[in-house]
């Protein structure tokens, strides 16, 4: 891959950004502008507290908002409905003040039809809300993977022994505290997750949640099924925050969001004009848009700009561990030992991506300081199909006799069904198994991994934020339903070893981050020896977008915050001024 990142150097114009005055936008320019992109899939859900998937957060979070965000150029957290917070000295109390003026969006629920000022009582009933067993009588995705185990109470109110979250108090209208069963380093990133948005309890209660009424700089408009399905957001007018020049944000009038998983489909979209970015550029295309779009990243101003960078992402097979064919490690790793990845991903995906022989965790030292990646690489599997043959031998299937058929689900579109085929055709030439393809929905394919509806499942992981506890998450035995009809949420393998949940809990109440990250990566050379996934390769994103559009941060984790981003041509004058070019 290096040639292409050669390449990309003398092709993107360096562009160092523009004085606050250009960033802002004119006053005075009376033209509508909005930003156009598009998702592989639509949300799966739209209530906040059960979201656990990229396309769902990245919807509603341009409607609601928690007490804190992220920095999208930095990812690190900044306020948001909190203007700031303190911690006690042992770790163990965050007190957080919140910003006064904040407006819900106007909704018939409200008196007058106007939204009402946001205050304490709208973060209880929100974090109530969430502890409260859902309609299947589980918790919440919200709680799973957040609020048990972290604050004082919550499992009790879930279990219906407390009629309050004892660890939650108000002080005032705008200052409310939590307090921790352990100290947790990444508490205030996690209070930046979108299944942690806060809703007001009037929508709620008159059961409008899905009206998707929030803080937020934008507002829900509408959805439009054909010709290609996609949802509209119009700005919110009496969004609290301006920049510097004073003037109110967002600087969009609407921001349009299409549902297509096909990414040939995508560019084209992108070449004619009716989408202003694509997040990734199909593998088989990389070549002929660089080749032939050369001049659209040349010009002064360019019309185009494109960029390449490593993401904080995972993509990988999930073994489900109720499957009676993969309850034994040896048959998992087998599985490992006797896929090609280097194979795999020149024939499926063009030589676009990286195979992972580092873990799970994405091999990003600079993120995850003290993380010890070259131990759990040496517990990672590389192609060695001789072992792999011998273990399924010990596993007591010589040559595959006896072993039966394996089905691996997918969802279709993009480069999976290639990958899956890949996969098919490897473990029946190495190992002289069977392994039927199913391709489905994503929302099928979700519903039948949590259910262990299958044994093999596509999946992959982005990163919540900065901290490899987002990706191991996954695999905590103590997320596992008790019944097995119940979906699996977040453990959707059903992976469970107390060895690998004690370091998992230990690393999370550790106070210092490199100790906290290198217990971590103890439990990530269990994970890997006990084999509950096949690790693909780690995420990267060819970015491509019209120059028009400015102040777009991307980042590691295709975390989007529209806020400040804005749609208007450049002149020439503005252009050298801003790159210092005269």
């Amino acid at each position: 891959m290096k040639h292409w990142k050669f390449l990309l150097f003398f092709i993107i114009p360096l562009f160092v950004g523009c004085n606050s005055q250009n960033d802002g936008g004119d006053n005075n320019n009376p033209e509508k502008t909005s930003f156009r992109f598009v998702l592989e899939n639509a949300p799966q859900t739209y209530l906040l507290r059960e979201v656990n998937d990229y396309y769902s957060s990245v919807v509603l979070g341009q409607i609601s908002e928690g007490l804190v965000k992220l920095d999208p150029k930095t990812l690190d957290v900044q306020p948001a409905l909190a203007t700031s917070w303190e911690t006690s000295n042992d770790g163990s109390v965050y007190t957080f003040h919140l910003r006064k003026g904040v407006k819900f969006h106007d909704h018939p629920d409200f008196p007058n039809g106007k939204g009402r000022e946001f205050n304490s009582s709208d973060v209880l009933f929100t974090y109530t809300l969430a502890s409260r067993k859902n309609e299947k009588e589980t918790g919440s995705h919200a709680y799973n993977s957040f609020l048990k185990g972290t604050i004082v109470g919550s499992e009790a109110f879930h279990n219906e022994e407390a009629s309050t979250i004892a660890g939650i108090k108000i002080i005032d209208n705008y200052t409310i505290s939590f307090t921790l069963i352990h100290p947790d380093l990444n508490f205030v990133n996690k209070l930046a997750s979108i299944y942690l948005a806060i809703v007001a309890k009037e929508i709620v209660e008159k059961n409008h949640e899905t009206d998707l009424i929030g803080t937020g700089p934008f507002m829900y408009d509408k959805e439009i099924s054909s010709p290609i399905p996609h949802v509209i957001l119009k700005r919110n007018p009496n969004y609290y925050l301006k920049d510097e020049n004073g003037r109110q944000l967002p600087y969009l009038d609407s921001v349009i969001i299409y549902y297509d998983n096909n990414q040939l489909e995508q560019l084209t979209m992108f070449e004619e004009g009716k989408l202003d970015f694509i997040q990734d550029i199909p593998p088989s295309k990389i070549t002929e848009v660089l080749q032939e779009r050369i001049k659209d990243f040349s010009g002064e101003p360019p019309l185009m700009k494109l960029s390449n960078d490593p993401l904080m992402s995972t993509q990988y097979y999930a073994l489900n561990m109720n499957s009676p064919a993969l309850k034994d490690v040896r048959v998992r790793q087998a599985l490992n030992f006797a896929f090609d990845r280097d194979k795999m991903i020149a024939h499926a995906v063009n030589g676009r991506y990286t195979g992972a022989t580092y873990g799970l965790v994405p091999p990003l030292p600079k993120e995850f300081p003290g993380y010890d990646f070259k131990a759990v690489e040496k517990n990672a599997y590389s192609y060695n199909p001789t072992k792999a043959r011998e273990l399924m031998a010990q596993a007591g299937y010589p040559g595959g006799k006896g072993f039966p058929s394996l089905t691996l689900k997918f969802n279709v579109g993009t480069i999976h069904s290639a990958v899956a085929d890949e996969f098919r055709k490897q473990m029946e030439k190495e190992l002289h198994i069977n392994v039927n393809l199913e391709g489905l929905s994503f929302e099928d394919k979700i519903s039948d991994e949590q259910l262990g509806k299958g044994d093999v499942f596509r999946t992959s992981w982005f990163a919540d934020y900065k901290s490899p506890e987002t990706f191991l998450l996954n695999f905590y035995g103590k997320l596992i339903p008790l019944d097995k009809s119940e979906a699996s949420g977040v453990n959707s393998t059903r992976y469970n070893n107390p060895k690998f949940d004690a370091l998992f809990e230990k690393a999370k109440i550790e106070k210092n981050i490199e100790k906290s990250n290198k217990l971590f990566s103890e439990a990530g050379v269990i994970l890997m020896k006990d084999a509950p996934v096949i690790v693909l390769w780690y995420g990267e994103q060819y970015i491509i977008q019209y120059f028009n559009v400015r102040n777009l941060e991307t980042n590691a984790i295709l975390y989007l915050d529209l806020t400040r981003v804005r749609v208007q041509d450049w002149t020439k004058e503005e252009y050298e001024a801003a790159t210092h070019k005269k």
